[in-house]
């Protein structure tokens, strides 16, 4: 579903377009600055303020603000007519650094290890975002740029139904109970 979601998203987006983005080094640095370095710091003061700094809710709040920049940005910069392809190429960025930037931060802040197998991370990040922005990028192309247009009665539905079963997903692992559950209380 998440590589669904990328390919759609790409569908909008030209090569032009996306070495365009590659070239604004400063709206680059300033996202991973505020993603990477002022939320965790700003997480992790206020979770320690109001928890304690050995609390799982600061661990919690921490690792929220460190993971990847996510596809579901994407929909909402599409929505707010800001700039997609600086968006997608952020996206595909950050995931290819989140198996070094998390375990770094999470080492900075709490002294702790992770150890995993950074090269199956990066193929299975490599599958489910570089190649299909790759893939949704070359259809716009060939198609003169009119995909995302001819596409959008089936796409658009399909897109909307994966992101929100991706959301209920993730919710559910995170947490153990259903959003529906949840939203009950």
């Amino acid at each position: 579903m998440f590589a669904y979601l990328t390919f759609v998203m790409a569908t909008g987006c030209s090569w032009g377009q996306i070495k365009q983005a590659f070239r604004m080094p400063v709206p680059m640095l300033i996202i991973f600055t505020a993603a990477h370095i002022i939320a965790p710091v700003v997480s992790y003061a206020l979770g320690s303020a109001f928890f304690g700094s050995h609390s799982p809710y600061v661990v919690g709040f921490v690792l929220f603000t460190v993971i990847p920049l996510g596809v579901s940005s994407v929909i909402w910069v599409g929505l707010s007519k800001g700039n997609v392809p600086l968006a997608l190429s952020m996206i595909v960025l950050d995931s290819a650094l989140s198996p070094f930037v998390i375990p770094f931060e999470v080492s900075l802040f709490f002294g702790a290890d992770i150890a995993f197998d950074h090269v199956k991370v990066m193929l299975d990040l490599v599958k489910i975002i570089v190649v299909p922005t790759a893939l949704g990028v070359i259809v716009n192309e060939l198609s003169r740029h009119r995909f995302k247009e001819w596409s959008a009665p089936v796409c658009a539905p399909l897109n909307y139904w994966c992101l929100k079963k991706f959301e209920t997903r993730l919710n559910k692992k995170l947490t153990g109970v259903p959003i529906s559950e949840q939203l009950r209380y």
